[in-house]
């Protein structure tokens, strides 16, 4: 009877062990990247010729419109990118250019479009009951949100993140595969394929994390002087407590990043007294790197054209749409969007189609996921469910039109 439960208790235990074995160790922080372009970048040449102007560019030679820098505009072919206003714009992105005169008299620029790319942290921590604990973190758009994932279940090579759908119960909100050390997701984009990059315990330098993993003591500095415009001074120079910045500064390095909910600081300046006396960034961020401001862009267009018009900018609230952004206005333009004014653009009542299920609308997601490179022109085609001023259709597409005027 003894030799029958000790070999029942020894079968147990290796069929224990083999399960074991079986489900991998995915303890640690896991990354992935897509990058979906634009190619379109390298030197740019613009020079006169007897017929005008013309630009060299990524391999096509182009007429170029205007006679000086400030108002030269050229149009690549097939949708490639075009140059206005000194900015190359390509995939709903402006990259400023700097143009410098050589001794031929002819004008040369780098362009360096903003990539286009996403990435995906897939933080997991095994749980006392065995369970692997993790969230979607995406630093470009904050897309973790759409995913809420709260674990992770391995079974074989199967793999699935599992979390809420909308309000309700926890249910498979992506499916895909572990196979030779990498998590295979299809997320937003394209499908990603995780790799380790190091256990959360170890020290890290990934962007993950607000400065390294443990990070080093913070230690105040006044910021660079830059030909900016902005005049730079000490936090003790304006009056402001350097241990109480220090330790504000230390908290935001410290902040574990353990949850979809914890907050994710890119950047934090603060001036006083018209001088510049903080700047610092975290989660791999710099000064030089624009974000993708979604929302926010709202806010802020509407008070830097109210600061434009204070400052005597010739705007009025009253300015047309398409006569200011078209210059001559189609004879058969619908009726209603002559009537549109900045004003309907600064309070989202233009009336444009924004339905985010529509594939024609002037949503901001519709347009990136058709790869519109031209938003102005898009967006000003896109048809009207609605005269302006009469209704609100909250759209970001809107404040960006309204840049344009």
């Amino acid at each position: 009877m003894k030799t029958i439960r000790l070999a029942v208790t020894l079968l147990f235990a290796l069929a224990a062990n083999s399960a074991a074995q079986s489900t991998p160790d995915l303890a640690g922080l896991w990354g992935a990247t897509l990058r979906f372009g634009p190619d379109t970048r390298g030197p740019l040449i613009i020079y006169r010729t007897p017929e005008g102007w013309r630009a060299d560019f990524a391999g096509f030679t182009v007429p170029v419109r205007g006679d000086r820098p400030a108002t030269f505009a050229f149009d690549l072919p097939d949708g490639k990118g075009s140059f206005r206003n000194g900015h190359w714009i390509q995939g709903g992105a402006a990259a400023p250019v700097t143009l410098v005169s050589d001794p031929r008299r002819r004008w040369r620029g780098t362009v360096t479009p903003l990539d286009n790319r996403l990435t995906f942290y897939l933080p997991i921590t095994r749980q006392a009951d065995g369970t692997l604990r993790t969230y979607l973190r995406n630093p470009e758009r904050n897309a973790g949100w759409l995913t809420r994932a709260k674990r992770i279940d391995v079974n074989g090579t199967d793999v699935r993140l599992i979390g809420p759908r909308g309000r309700g119960t926890d249910t498979t909100l992506v499916q895909g595969r572990y196979e030779n050390g990498v998590i295979t997701l299809p997320l937003r984009g394209g499908t990603y394929d995780f790799t380790r990059i190091r256990s959360i315990s170890d020290t890290a330098s990934s962007p993950f994390y607000p400065r390294g993993n443990p990070p080093a003591r913070y230690r105040y500095t006044a910021p660079l002087q830059l030909d900016d415009g902005w005049p730079i001074a000490t936090l003790e120079d304006v009056g402001i407590s350097r241990p109480a910045i220090e330790q504000f500064v230390q908290m935001l390095i410290d902040m574990p990043m353990d949850s979809l909910n914890t907050l994710q600081i890119h950047s934090l300046l603060i001036a006083r007294h018209g001088k510049l006396v903080l700047e610092e960034y975290f989660h791999g961020a710099s000064r030089d790197e624009p974000h993708n401001l979604r929302s926010a862009s709202k806010s802020w267009t509407a008070t830097l054209i109210g600061a434009a018009m204070h400052a005597g900018v010739p705007l009025r609230l009253d300015t047309p749409v398409y006569r200011t952004m078209l210059g001559t206005v189609p004879a058969d333009l619908d009726p209603r969007k002559r009537a549109m004014t900045l004003e309907h653009l600064l309070t989202m009542t233009a009336g444009f189609n924004c339905d985010e299920d529509d594939s024609t609308s002037a949503n901001e997601d519709v347009m990136d996921s058709r790869g519109i490179e031209h938003w102005w022109d898009y967006t000003l085609n896109v048809s009207l469910v609605s005269a302006p001023g009469d209704k609100m259709f909250y759209c970001s597409t809107k404040a960006h039109l309204a840049g344009g005027p």
